[in-house]
């Protein structure tokens, strides 16, 4: 699990943590009156052609609904897909 295999990327919506070498990144969701800060990492389900973002296909969230707490634990969940 490490941080380096990710780059901080801006989107026209926010910045993600997007993977080096796999169609994965995280989001960090601000705090809420319904849920806490968390992280959401995502994974996209088809192969991302040249020219796309994968965030912009069909997509999956990887582990729990809800997230997770930390950066750390979003990472090891975008490490192991």
């Amino acid at each position: 699990m490490s941080i380096e295999n990710y780059t901080l990327v801006e989107r026209p919506h926010g910045s993600c943590w997007l993977h080096n070498d796999k169609p994965v990144w995280i989001v960090e969701y601000c705090a809420s009156r319904v849920r806490p800060r968390h992280w959401q990492t995502y994974k996209a389900i088809h192969k991302v052609p040249k020219d796309r973002d994968p965030w912009s296909i069909d997509n999956r969230r990887l582990g729990h609904e809800d997230g997770v707490a930390t950066l750390e634990e979003a990472i090891a969940l975008g490490d192991a897909a």
